[in-house]
């Protein structure tokens, strides 16, 4: 994913389970670094709806810095181009309207209201 503008973008197959289950409607997401001690995860655990992408000045964004975050390498100028046609997928965003900060390193279970 990139987060990008209040909004996190990812890339995803149209038929995957989550987008065809989460479209339009109020679903949840979770960012957090993974461990093996539970006690050291954190992360945020969020609220919000799922949707496609907008404007082509929006996506064209969002493919450049998805892109340049995972140091992926084409021939072109059109990221939003190439990650279409070589995976086969399309941009989707989560636009959180609940997030939760959690650290269990403070406390199991512990999570506290980001404000928006």
């Amino acid at each position: 994913f990139v987060f990008r503008t209040g909004l996190f973008y990812f890339f995803s197959s149209p038929d995957s389970r989550h987008v065809r289950e989460g479209m339009d409607s109020f679903c949840g997401a979770s960012v957090f670094m993974d461990s093996r001690q539970s006690e050291n995860i954190s992360g945020l655990q969020m609220e919000g709806r799922l949707d496609k992408a907008g404007t082509t000045g929006e996506l064209s964004g969002a493919a450049a810095a998805y892109v340049g975050k995972y140091g992926l390498t084409f021939s072109g100028s059109d990221a939003l181009a190439f990650l279409k046609g070589h995976y086969r997928a399309k941009f989707y965003c989560f636009i959180p309207e609940t997030i939760y900060y959690m650290d269990n390193r403070s406390a199991l279970g512990s999570r506290e209201k980001v404000t928006l």
